[in-house]
């Protein structure tokens, strides 16, 4: 209920404030299990993800917002659930996988962390969780978020932001596994900088 409150709240928002669009929704499988992949440039990705998207989208998200009194009771009524970034978080994948195994959206920023500038490489987890689920994998890209609060500025500015969502693609089988994750990971991260406009 609060998800979708906070969609319908949001979106005309947004739509004044940043002139915000959606490129390809019909990309976006209608049911089954779906990982969605994207760059990460701002703390507005997953709000901006979630307004794009027709389905639910549980993300995964860094254990410390759990903490934060207020926001962690939120999020967790979002539908995200937390990852340790130290290590390999086994608790964290079992619950990805469990989503996706009743049919959900996970949402994950490959990257693993916010990163401004050119799109770096990915973290192996999206592709592991894709190679253990059979999930699809949604690409997504987000563009202009990071014009709404730049480097060293405290307010919000106002930005032309649009999420851009590529064509799904299925984890390769063939091949010893972790030849199948490297190349999945680097497949993921193309995908993206090919919805950026960067070069692959």
């Amino acid at each position: 209920m609060i998800y979708r409150v906070l969609q319908i709240v949001l979106w005309p928002i947004f739509r004044l404030f940043y002139r915000f669009s959606v490129s390809n929704r019909s990309h976006i499988p209608v049911s089954g299990p779906v990982l969605l992949v994207a760059n990460h440039t701002s703390y507005l990705d997953p709000v901006l993800l979630g307004l794009a998207s027709r389905r639910p989208i549980a993300f995964m998200a860094k254990a410390e917002l759990f903490k934060i009194p207020g926001l962690g009771w939120l999020i967790r009524r979002l539908y995200a659930f937390p990852v340790q970034r130290e290590g390999f978080d086994r608790r964290a994948v079992r619950t990805a996988l469990n989503k996706l195994k009743e049919g959900g959206v996970v949402g994950i920023f490959p990257q693993g962390s916010r990163e401004r500038g050119e799109t770096k490489e990915g973290l192996p987890g999206a592709a592991l969780i894709a190679l253990k689920s059979g999930a699809q994998i949604l690409p997504a890209a987000i563009l202009g978020a990071d014009k709404v609060i730049p480097d060293g500025k405290a307010l919000p500015r106002r930005a032309t932001i649009e999420v851009r969502f590529g064509e799904p693609i299925q984890c390769g089988t063939t091949g010893e596994k972790k030849e199948i994750i490297e190349q999945m990971t680097r497949k993921i991260m193309e995908e993206i900088r090919t919805l950026l406009g960067e070069p692959v």
